[in-house]
């Protein structure tokens, strides 16, 4: 009937944006591990506090990757999204402040917002995958 039908639709596109996600987390790794390079290539090396902010987020990203496909994750999911975007504000103004206090270069720096920003990003791909997962059940 038209009622399964409908359900049939919003379930297609629910997976469609589910791939799209997908990519786009794709798309922000590769820029993590380009990043990698581009501080190997430069020679630039962070100091042990940006480590260890880079191995929280990463921490929060396995967090993230492990309940985004539990069922009814998505409230846990809006928590972690949230985590996601408190670290990164939270980093980006440590990063302000080493740079003010010349503990770090810019080019260093400007290297770690980027990679700020893909894990920001990450999280609200895993958010959204969450949500859409969410409208298929």
């Amino acid at each position: 009937g038209n009622e399964n039908d409908a359900n049939a639709s919003t379930a297609y596109s629910s997976y469609l944006h589910i791939d799209t996600n997908i990519e786009r987390l794709s798309d922000h790794s590769t820029n993590i591990s380009e990043a990698v390079m581009e501080l190997k290539n430069s020679g630039i090396v962070f100091n042990k506090e940006v480590i260890e902010e880079i191995i929280n987020m990463q921490k929060l990203t396995s967090l993230a990757l492990n309940i985004v496909f539990e069922d009814d994750s998505l409230g846990q999911m809006k928590d972690v999204e949230n985590q996601f975007d408190d670290l990164a504000e939270e980093y980006k103004n440590n990063m302000i402040d080493r740079l003010k206090k010349s503990i770090c270069k810019a080019e260093g720096s400007m290297i770690y917002s980027k990679v700020l920003i893909d894990f920001e990003r990450i999280g609200d791909h895993l958010l959204n995958i969450s949500e859409y997962l969410a409208e298929i059940k």
